[in-house]
């Protein structure tokens, strides 16, 4: 059961009634407020007596029918002059609790100052692109010239085209790519030591290139573009006149080249 609180019920009798009728009322007001609201719940004269009720009907009906819900009155009783003879109100008692006092209190004093942000830079202006010039792969005026004049050694080998050497015009060369590579290698050393690179290329091209040209230093003439091996015309007119080119690879085997003209 719970704790009701004993007020006037109004009767339907004239003057008696109106006056009872009118401290049910008052004492029904002081008593809201004296109790205060609840989330979800009226304060109100009820069927069980004064108290709150759940302000949604039909929930309220269900947890009464399962024994979880009634009117929920604080245990402490109002003041007797709430259900007695009630003094008449003044506005100030019907007006609203004052909010209490905001405290000084601030749970950050301990903390140090945030530290002030420092504005951002602006980023520096990208550097202006320079132009870099052109990498040089060629010999300056290269695709000017229409002709050069070359020496060359060339030593066959197995996979040559035609592997025969003039020497021995009916003998294949039976000799390795790998074998010919080291043997013009070994050439190029000696030439690149040399005080006098042509005499020397010319001696040595009689002694070792499989190529006819041999009878003549090596020397073959002036020749135009178009009318060599493109690995050959390509080292022949990359190198300055008295350059000594690298090892040159096609399909007649490894060579040797000396600019002259």
């Amino acid at each position: 059961t719970y704790p009701v609180i004993a007020m006037d019920q109004p009767t339907t009798t004239g003057a008696s009634s109106s006056s009872s009728g009118a401290r049910a009322a008052l004492g029904f007001v002081q008593a809201r407020a004296f109790y205060g609201p609840r989330a979800g719940y009226v304060f109100k004269l009820g069927d069980e007596g004064l108290g709150y009720y759940l302000e949604d009907a039909r929930r309220a009906k269900l947890r009464q029918l399962d024994g979880e819900e009634g009117p929920h009155i604080p245990t402490a009783a109002p003041p007797a002059e709430l259900v007695g003879e009630t003094p008449a109100l003044t506005p100030a008692d019907l007006a609203p609790a004052p909010k209490p006092a905001t405290s000084d209190w601030d749970p950050y004093a301990d903390l140090p100052a945030p530290k002030e942000k420092k504005p951002r830079l602006a980023a520096a202006p990208a550097p202006a692109a320079v132009e870099k010039p052109a990498v040089r792969v060629f010999t300056p005026g290269l695709f000017e010239l229409t002709q050069v004049r070359c020496l060359h050694i060339v030593r066959k080998h197995a996979q040559s085209r035609n592997p025969t050497s003039w020497r021995a015009p009916s003998v294949k060369i039976t000799r390795t790519a790998a074998d010919a590579q080291a043997q013009v290698a070994d050439l190029r050393r000696r030439l690149l030591s040399a005080v006098d690179k042509r005499a020397m290329f010319e001696q040595l091209a009689r002694q070792h290139s499989d190529c006819s040209s041999a009878k003549r230093g090596g020397d073959l003439g002036v020749f135009k573009r178009g009318k060599m091996a493109a690995p050959f015309e390509l080292a022949a007119f990359n190198l300055e006149i008295g350059e000594l080119s690298k090892l040159v690879t096609t399909s007649s085997g490894i060579h040797l080249i000396l600019r002259i003209a």
